[in-house]
């Protein structure tokens, strides 16, 4: 299981601005020369030319009119800062034994907590993903349930929202019996946690799925397809390709 710190990924192709470099002058005259490398509520982050040395939740009011008006145009493209994260998913599993197959319901709560007490966190979307893993062939995926929600945190605050209940059945292990309406060889095996800025550039994730780790170590540009995915999509080997939504069923024996 792992959580991957913040980083801005590509989007669409493009790199999202990460600093812009400017002269500014403050209220009492003195220049300056930084790299801005966020803007937010009129709080910024910069580090001075040949220092690096970050100055964070600096008052731009501290800046005459003319380089507030130029700090505000220059960083208009730029994300807004995110402090550390921490996300957690408690799930419960309660399985109905039947001669033939499995019912497993699946119960989960998000958790995100903001571990810097002095840094608000901004409006973000977080993506809750469940995965079910072909238990036989053990290739295939199929996405069992996609919510999502929006919120923002407060210092050292915290952020949970219960999911819905989901069910899953699937046949016993080595055999594909199912009864009528019930999707066969899928049992329910891990979650992911995208969390998205309101620029759409992935902030963190956690997965407890090795498989969708290994497939997306390095590009992470690919979960933000993969959260447009919808429930019941099935999944080829390394998540980078998905069939036809909807899994193999029988409507009777």
């Amino acid at each position: 299981m792992k959580t991957h710190p913040f980083l801005l990924l590509l989007m669409a192709g493009i790199m999202p601005v990460s600093a812009v470099e400017m002269d500014l002058t403050s209220t009492s005259g003195k220049s300056i020369s930084v790299d801005v490398l966020s803007h937010h509520e009129g709080k910024i982050s910069f580090k001075k030319i040949g220092n690096d040395k970050v100055f964070n939740n600096f008052d731009i009011t501290k800046f005459d009119a003319d380089s507030q008006k130029r700090i505000k145009e220059a960083t208009k493209d730029l994300a807004p800062p995110f402090p550390e994260l921490e996300l957690n998913l408690s799930v419960g599993k309660v399985r109905d034994k039947n001669t033939f197959h499995r019912t497993e319901r699946i119960t989960s709560k998000l958790l995100i907590t903001n571990t810097d007490n002095n840094m608000r966190c901004p409006k973000f979307t977080a993506y809750v993903m469940h995965f079910a893993k072909d238990i036989e062939k053990k290739k295939e995926f199929v996405i069992l349930a996609n919510e999502s929600f929006t919120g923002e945190i407060g210092g050292g605050g915290s952020f949970s929202r219960s999911l819905k209940e989901f069910e899953n059945k699937y046949g016993l292990e080595g055999r594909v019996y199912t009864f009528s309406g019930a999707s066969i060889g899928y049992k329910h095996d891990g979650y992911a946690i995208i969390l998205m800025d309101s620029k759409d550039n992935i902030v963190t994730y956690k997965t407890t799925v090795n498989e969708l780790e290994d497939a997306y170590e390095g590009d992470w540009t690919l979960l933000k397809e993969l959260v447009k995915l919808k429930e019941e999509t099935v999944l080829t080997p390394g998540f980078k390709k998905h069939k036809k939504q909807g899994r193999a069923t029988f409507d009777g024996w």
